[in-house]
């Protein structure tokens, strides 16, 4: 869904979502392994969302 360029030693972040576990899974096993040039996947996931919004205040 999202995909941003950061510093350090995180170079790219990828948000996705899926319905379970089961489905991030088959993800990770089937697609995020083979991205090319990936040496390294990390997972994080959202235990509680506080702020989800696309509006810009202005």
């Amino acid at each position: 869904m999202e995909c941003y360029v950061v510093h350090r030693r995180i170079r790219f972040l990828h948000a996705v979502r899926t319905r379970d576990s089961e489905s991030f899974n088959r993800l990770h096993a089937e697609k995020l392994l083979y991205l090319p040039g990936a040496r390294q996947i990390r997972t994080f996931v959202v235990l509680r969302e506080i702020l989800w919004t696309k509006a810009f205040p202005v």
